[in-house]
């Protein structure tokens, strides 16, 4: 995980920005064919310049951007909370398992004698 979380999102924003700069037409043609040449062969790229292409109201773009970055945080988040809480449990039961294990063998070696 990053640790500066604040530059990634500067980058990402930054980004952002010059994708729909480039679909709205407002780079200059020399810095439009320098930004597609450095993503020719990014597909994610090429889908999201489309995408943007085929949105004209820049609100509506933004505010889907926002939702669907609000949905990643909710799925990371509930995805985190079930690692852990599967880790508590698969923890708990270990530990049952070496109690278990460990009165198991006192009983064995206690009635053996």
């Amino acid at each position: 995980m990053p640790k500066n979380k604040g530059f990634n999102k500067k980058v990402r924003s930054t980004e952002d920005e010059a994708l729909w700069e480039y679909v709205s037409g407002q780079l200059p043609a020399d810095k439009a064919h320098d930004y597609e040449l450095e993503h020719i062969d990014d597909p994610f790229w090429n889908d999201a310049a489309e995408g943007l292409a085929a949105i004209k109201d820049p609100a509506l773009a933004k505010k889907m951007q926002l939702q669907l970055q609000q949905q990643i945080i909710n799925q990371t988040q509930s995805r985190k909370e079930k690692r852990k809480r599967s880790f508590q449990q698969s923890s708990f039961i270990a530990v049952f398992v070496l109690l278990m294990l460990v009165v198991i063998l006192y009983l064995v070696f206690f009635y053996l004698k």
